[in-house]
């Protein structure tokens, strides 16, 4: 499911799931075999989303003219940028995305983060996708961006047995006889 929609161009895609199910997992496996295909992946790491553009620029060297003023210095860096991630086949990871959300909501709780991914999401060409890992369904405000999720689901009661064994302060929470 994760290949197909990629493979559709979907630009916007989140695996979301319980804690330790392998969410991370499954989006390293999925984009280390797309390195060998020739994909640029960017991996951004943990904190970067709070300055997005400004990071992602940064790890991939764009850098806007230098006379430009600061109020338009955002939106500059977002369209070169933009350009940029769309040169060749890019996905871009976020993981752990869910300390940006509201957990009821899924919504993205910083304005300025949620602009962002969508001004980036509108402006690039669909050789790029931008790919979250999530505890919970990620959802943008308003835009015409929609975001595919993916829902690993809920565990097979092998899944169960094996994280029971795994982890002992789970058999605490077994019904009482």
């Amino acid at each position: 499911t994760l290949h197909r929609r990629w493979s559709e161009h979907e630009r916007l895609i989140a695996i979301h799931g319980l804690g330790g199910v392998g969410k991370s997992t499954l989006a390293s496996r999925f984009l280390e075999r797309r390195t060998h295909e020739g994909v640029r992946v960017v991996i951004l790491p943990p904190g970067a989303e709070t300055a997005l553009v400004e990071n992602m620029a940064t790890q991939m060297a764009v850098t806007p003219p230098p006379n430009i003023d600061a109020r338009d210095r955002e939106d500059e860096l977002t369209k070169l940028l933009a350009r940029e991630l769309s040169r060749e086949r890019t996905v871009v990871l976020l993981d752990n995305f869910e300390d940006h959300q509201d957990e009821d909501t899924g919504f993205i709780e910083d304005a300025v983060l949620d602009d962002a991914i969508a001004a980036l999401a509108a402006r690039v060409t669909n050789n790029v996708s931008f790919f979250f890992t999530t505890r919970v369904a990620l959802k943008l405000h308003g835009g015409t961006r929609t975001v595919t999720n993916l829902d690993l689901g809920e565990l097979s009661r092998a899944e169960a047995r094996k994280l029971k064994l795994t982890l002992p302060g789970l058999r605490g929470l077994e019904p009482a006889a």
